[in-house]
């Protein structure tokens, strides 16, 4: 099934890129010479400078290779700066707060060397991730020929993920009705108790089916398709919880525009009409908004500011939580039915709070709230930092190939038939793991894996049994 007529190779970038590069990893080993040499006073007016600069370097570059702003990589690296740098950038506008300050379930005040030795990986991870995107990329070769599951099979699949559907619409819209009643923590009320297999899973295998038969070249199911995803963020949001909605509006966004170049004047637009279009929503929602503001700019940044609460979180994991629990690595390296195997072979049931670096962060930071429905989030940056014991070179390693692997997906997905269903299941968790466990991208990724290669399989079988005939 492997497609493997293409090959990697080394970018060539413009000199402006370069340049850019180049004053990025300038910025890194400054702030490495001070951590070595113990100038740990930085003001948080110069950490914010730096995550803007950062953030116009990377537009910069976008800007001169002339790649697309509606590109995954683009989408994603927004979401590192609202999700992880929301506190730094709204600092410049605000100036009130500390950003590296907890006080959302819990207090966490780091020093000034922690704070200094957190910042650095962050910047860190921005860096790695985009030189893994920009001096790595893949070209076709001219034997390329995508594979592709028949037809039949695929109008199968789509009806069955449809049923599939209806029936994670209705358990959506329980849940939905549940939070009018019971307020938006009644989501997660059984995050304490012993793991069963749930609805997760379900919803996890309907949105699969759908990304498998969207493989089918035709522009009516695609729209259904989609219909079907945005449908489902709309709940959610009514629900109270954005992510899946500003997530699966991204994932259009792309959908529509992935053969096109958009400026950053348009996706600049878009992003306006989301985060109002989000606000709007939220007014009908069990959670509300809270962004209580005399202005329009105020608004904006009293969201950044908001939604950038992940840093301080992964700042009080890094520098305060010792040990992780061995499920919360475990599920990487077995990541079909983790928990029924680790069960099974050490004699022991499991808590949700065990299960992921998240659960666990938010269980030690304040249990009683935890316990209540209350959650503190985690992102890619606290696994790929646990991942490599916070040993300096393997967590560059880590991102660079992790920028790689987008550029991939970026690249494939444009024509082939596997890669682009994995784009379209994946790009809403993809989205948002600035701000969640990858283990959400991971799983789904070897899931829609294991079954594409099935009913490919399936495919190769019944084409033998035809020819045979």
């Amino acid at each position: 099934m492997c497609e493997q007529d293409f090959w990697m190779k080394i970018n060539k970038l413009r000199i402006g890129t370069y340049y850019l590069f180049f004053l990025d990893i300038g910025i890194f080993l400054l702030l490495l010479i001070s951590y070595f040499f113990k100038f740990y006073n930085i003001s948080y007016m110069l950490y914010s400078i730096i995550v803007l600069l950062l953030l116009l370097n990377i537009i910069l570059k976008f800007y001169i290779e002339k790649i697309s702003f509606a590109s995954i990589m683009f989408i994603f690296n927004v979401t590192i700066f609202v999700f992880l740098g929301g506190r730094f950038l709204s600092y410049i506008y605000f100036r009130d707060f500390n950003p590296f300050e907890l006080t959302y379930m819990g207090y966490f005040l780091p020093t000034k060397k922690e704070e200094l030795y957190v910042f650095m990986y962050f910047i860190l991870f921005i860096i790695s991730i985009n030189s893994g995107y920009f001096f790595l990329d893949i070209e076709r070769k001219p034997t390329y020929k995508a594979i592709q599951i028949n037809k039949t099979i695929l109008n199968i699949i789509f009806i069955f993920a449809l049923i599939l559907f209806i029936f994670t619409l209705k358990n959506s819209f329980i849940k939905f009705i549940d939070t009018l009643n019971s307020g938006y923590l009644s989501l997660y009320k059984k995050q304490g108790q012993e793991y069963k297999l749930g609805d997760s899973f379900f919803e996890i295998l309907t949105f699969i089916l759908l990304a498998i038969s969207s493989t089918y070249n035709s522009k009516k199911r695609s729209i259904i398709i989609y219909f079907c995803l945005f449908f489902y963020g709309l709940i959610i949001i009514l629900a109270g919880s954005r992510g899946t909605f500003i997530t699966t509006t991204l994932l259009g966004f792309w959908w529509v525009n992935r053969n096109k170049y958009v400026s950053l004047k348009k996706i600049s637009i878009f992003g306006a009409i989301v985060f109002f279009g989000m606000l709007f929503l939220l007014t009908f929602s069990s959670r509300g908004t809270t962004l209580n503001t005399s202005s329009l700019t105020d608004a904006v940044f009293a969201f950044v500011k908001q939604q950038g609460i992940t840093f301080p979180i992964i700042s009080y994991a890094i520098n305060s939580v010792d040990t992780y629990p061995f499920m919360a690595y475990f599920k990487y390296f077995v990541p079909i039915a983790p928990v029924r195997i680790a069960s099974l072979v050490f004699k022991k049931k499991y808590y949700l709070y065990e299960l992921s670096f998240s659960g666990y962060t938010a269980f030690s930071l304040n249990s009683s709230d935890y316990l209540s429905g209350s959650g503190t989030g985690w992102s890619l940056l606290g696994n790929f930092y646990f991942f490599s014991f916070g040993n300096l070179i393997f967590f560059t390693v880590l991102c660079f190939l992790f920028g790689f692997f987008i550029k991939i997906l970026e690249k494939k997905s444009m024509f082939s038939f596997f890669w682009f269903g994995l784009a379209i299941v994946v790009l809403p968790h993809l989205f948002f793991v600035s701000r969640a466990e990858f283990s959400s991208v991971y799983t789904t990724a070897i899931l829609y894996s294991i079954l594409f290669l099935f009913f490919y399989l399936i495919n190769t079988l019944l084409k033998k049994e035809h020819i045979n005939e």
